[in-house]
């Protein structure tokens, strides 16, 4: 069936501060040599939850929490005063989305080539570090999608945060507080490599002489994919 989706709202939702031990003092985070190799692209996710799910209102409440100890999402990129890219912690606002769907999410259920997939426009110099768009269906169901700058988080960091949100949404502290220390990782001045990376950790890559393929193409490699039955899972 074709789904509509119809966007309800579209604000910036910054942080609030009732955590007294909040560093606001920390403007910027430099980006780590790690994350500058990076892609400089949004990697976007989706969440599905049946009824019963959180209002949007608990939802943002939660996200203003979490955003105080996560100040980076509400941040911008910027320049430092030596003119290298840094993440500002202006707490300018994360892009906050409401929308609605037309149908039930049991009829767009599995995903193929849905629109829930484009929650957002993917355009060059996204101002926002991070998205999040809530999408309700008929049914009461809730599809969460969130975007987020790779730069700025990866998948642990990104899980690390959702886990802080729901934290938040749910009344409880947040245990588990991001670290921000970007001294842990100092580069050497002059560059030096002193471990042998290559020997260790890249394997040469050997071809068959017989077809001039390299190993475990094709053939080669099998693919297994298990299916948890609703019966399974609710054991």
């Amino acid at each position: 069936m074709s789904i509509k989706v119809e966007q309800l709202s579209s604000k910036l939702v910054g942080p609030t501060y009732k955590v007294m031990n909040t560093n606001l003092s920390l403007t910027s985070l430099s980006i780590l040599q790690f994350d500058r190799l990076t892609d400089d692209e949004h990697v976007p996710i989706l969440y599905a939850y049946r009824p019963q799910n959180p209002s949007n209102q608990t939802l943002e409440q939660g996200l203003q929490k979490a955003l105080s100890e996560y100040r980076e999402f509400a941040g911008r990129f910027g320049s430092s005063d030596n003119g290298e890219r840094v993440i500002l912690l202006n707490d300018e606002g994360m892009r906050f989305i409401e929308a609605s769907a037309n149908c039930t999410l049991d009829e767009v259920i599995p995903f193929k080539s849905s629109t829930l997939l484009s929650f957002n426009p993917c355009e060059e110099d996204i101002e926002e570090l991070a998205l999040v768009q809530l999408t309700r269906f008929t049914c009461g169901s809730l599809i969460l999608s969130f975007s987020s700058n790779h730069m700025v988080a990866d998948g642990s960091f990104v899980s690390q945060f959702m886990v802080s949100w729901g934290q938040a949404c749910r009344g409880f502290p947040i245990h588990q507080l991001p670290f921000h220390n970007r001294n842990i990782f100092p580069p050497r001045d002059p560059p030096k490599v002193v471990y042998d990376h290559e020997s260790n950790e890249v394997g040469k890559r050997q071809i068959n002489q017989k077809d001039n393929k390299p190993p475990y193409l094709g053939e080669d490699v099998i693919h297994h994919k298990a299916h948890f039955t609703p019966e399974l899972i609710a054991k």
